[in-house]
């Protein structure tokens, strides 16, 4: 057979497994153009993916080369040469081994819901900081994202923890990078007094590189869902504030998800690597110069704020700090303090839609998340009733969305409704109309049926009764 003895012995003993080499068959109509297919895949590497080639859009391109096979053809090499050729592109990730005493810090964007009468969905901002190595974690919620807010939260969070990370990773926040050159940064310069401060070092991942720090990536999910997750309903952001602490110390008793031991027991082992806070406190503020308009006000943000003991024309220097503004003149005299002004992004609650849901499911409404911002006279109105009259209720209170009412008007004609003793629909409807209109022009009421609206009694039966009784001398 023309084989070594020896390459024959290495199969008979197993050493090397036979393997059929099959030859390549020719493509003719295909093989000349299966380079112009994966130039196309390449160069769409680099484009968004709504700006991709489909596979019939790279058939007619090759076409117009002189291709003659079928569009189904080509569709099987795009999928065939695809995932090689993105497989050869794709980044590959190292995983990481963390030091005690790091962090990671992220924000992210969260909504609640305020209550009666504010009963609309506000955005606020969460900051996360997550210790990689315990997986432990500390959030605070915020009004906004400027560089005063960002800075106090994480001077509440060393005073809250006792101690300062010796490292913490960040995005490229603009309030604290002003530019980024290659792996340098130019940094603010109210950050890089903070950090000087506190002695910590500042790492800052590379752009659009979230991975870097996919810790605290993961716990910004993890928060949103396991806390923030239906919306909570709240006077302000200090009960946010209480709902994130007790859940991070609640998360301390969980057992850490890789090493096998409670979260708790690596957070002490977190601590003991921390650097001890600075004996001074570090005053978080950014200063402004500005003019007193004729009004005695001055602009911060497009919010305007009136300082009484300043005149019109006079400069003036303002102290911004995350909660409220410190405005001095030219002598340093304090000329007045006001809390600052937030500017929430809000959107309306669509009653009518959530009440809905709850038209066949009677049951549900008591533990209904978005109706815990209703005012309490309309969650009595549903809830007072039996289950049987609940769905009649919330279709009266859907009609009266229906027609243009506010949730403050129908509120008003519920209570007045409940003290009449009149709360079916028909006396709903026409309350809310009357309370809506100038009180002098009747009321239009669509709910009594023609025969009896038009209905007029027989007075004849009076005169005959009246005649009877005279007759009788009565």
């Amino acid at each position: 057979m023309g084989v070594d003895w020896r390459t024959a012995k290495k199969y008979a003993d197993g050493e090397v497994l036979p393997v059929s080499r099959s030859k390549e068959r020719d493509r003719p109509k295909t093989g000349p153009f299966i380079e112009h297919l994966q130039a196309m895949l390449i160069e769409d590497m680099n484009k968004p993916a709504k700006q991709r080639r489909t596979a019939r859009a790279m058939y007619d391109q090759i076409v117009d080369l002189g291709y003659e096979g079928s569009a189904r053809t080509v569709r099987h090499w795009v999928q065939r040469l695809k995932p090689a050729l993105y497989a050869e592109r794709k980044e590959r990730f190292v995983s990481l081994e963390h030091s005690q005493g790091e962090a990671q810090v992220d924000f992210f964007e969260s909504w609640m819901y305020g209550s009666f009468p504010d009963a609309k969905m506000k955005k606020f901002y969460c900051l996360v900081m997550s210790f990689p190595y315990s997986n432990a974690t500390v959030s605070r919620a915020l009004p906004a994202q400027n560089g005063e807010c960002l800075l106090s939260a994480l001077q509440s969070m060393f005073e809250e923890i006792g101690g300062v990370p010796q490292a913490i990773v960040f995005d490229n926040l603009s309030p604290a990078v002003k530019s980024i050159d290659g792996y340098d940064r130019q940094l603010t310069d109210l950050f890089s007094r903070f950090k000087w401060h506190y002695r910590f070092e500042a790492r800052f991942c590379n752009p659009a590189s979230p991975h870097e720090k996919g810790n605290v990536e993961r716990k910004v999910s993890y928060v949103r869902r396991n806390v923030l997750s239906p919306p909570p309903v709240v006077e302000n952001l200090d009960e946010i504030n209480d709902i994130l602490q007790r859940h991070s110390e609640e998360d301390m008793q969980r057992i850490h998800y890789r090493k096998g031991v409670a979260v708790k027991d690596l957070w002490d082992l977190d601590c003991k690597a921390l650097l001890p806070l600075p004996n001074q406190h570090f005053e978080v503020f950014r200063t402004r110069v500005s003019r007193v308009s004729r009004v005695s006000a001055i602009k911060v943000n497009r919010n305007d704020y009136r300082i009484p003991r300043a005149y019109p024309g006079q400069k003036v220097l303002i102290k911004l700090r995350w909660d409220c503004l410190e405005v001095f003149d030219e002598d340093g005299q304090l000329l007045g303090k006001c809390p600052r002004q937030y500017i929430f992004d809000a959107k309306e609650v669509d009653w009518k839609s959530e009440l809905e849901i709850f038209k066949n499911k009677p049951r549900a409404v008591e533990q209904a998340v978005c109706l815990k911002a209703f005012p309490e006279a309309l969650k009595d109105f549903i809830v007072s009733a039996s289950l049987s009259q609940r769905p009649q209720r919330i279709r009266t209170l859907i009609s009266l969305f229906e027609k243009g009412h506010d949730l403050a008007d129908i509120k008003k004609t519920v209570e007045l409704a409940q003290k009449y003793g009149r709360t079916d629909r028909n006396s709903l409807m026409i309350l809310a109309d009357y309370r809506n209109s100038d009180g002098k022009s009747p009321v239009d009421d669509p709910y009594t049926p023609d025969e009896a609206r038009k209905w007029q009694p027989d007075m004849n039966q009076y005169a005959l009764l009246t005649a009877g009784l005279m007759n009788n001398g009565e």
